[in-house]
């Protein structure tokens, strides 16, 4: 099995055993609506947040974001993201993903969902990336910025990118 099928098998049992939710939610695709299991009906979209930070997060300027259009699905990136780090900002920790990066200790004076680049645009459109999450530095070096996706490929390629990162900012500084 690859692993988006997996993921979403997965998924689908934490739906129907952990969430109570048998109602299949819809994919629109091609002008066809899909029933899949691994989506919520979008009225159920704040379920794709961890039960244990679900109201804080929902009750907190964090928030105040642009959900995109398949939040409500539960391979969402922009709900893995929220998974990962609001806890980590409600627990204080955030200093752990410095540690990992092997970023110097610093103090992180804004973390935030959702942060436009201040300086890409994305090819023949106007519109800037917006990067998952992102960290603001007292010293801002190095600026520090996630994009999550549910794709093995992909993330194996992001952390030997990271990798490099770390290694090319130690160089440098």
């Amino acid at each position: 099995m690859d692993f988006q099928k997996e993921i979403k098998n997965i998924l689908s049992d934490y739906k129907k055993n952990k969430l109570g939710i048998t109602e299949k939610g819809i994919f629109h695709y091609r002008g066809e609506e899909l029933l899949k299991n691994h989506i919520l009906p979008k009225e159920n979209y704040k379920q794709n947040i961890i039960s244990q930070y679900r109201d804080e997060f929902f009750s907190s300027s964090k928030s105040k974001i642009y959900f995109h259009k398949y939040f409500h699905h539960l391979n969402s990136s922009q709900a893995l993201c929220i998974n990962l780090f609001f806890p980590l900002i409600v627990e204080e920790k955030l200093d752990v993903i410095l540690e990992l990066l092997e970023i110097p200790k610093n103090t992180i004076t804004n973390a935030c969902f959702e942060k436009e680049s201040d300086i890409e645009i994305v090819a023949r459109t106007d519109r800037k990336t917006n990067f998952n999450f992102y960290l603001q530095l007292a010293n801002d070096r190095p600026k520090t910025s996630f994009c999550q996706k549910y794709n093995a490929k992909i993330i194996i390629l992001q952390a030997l990118a990271t990798i490099q990162s770390v290694h090319k900012y130690h160089r440098i500084f």
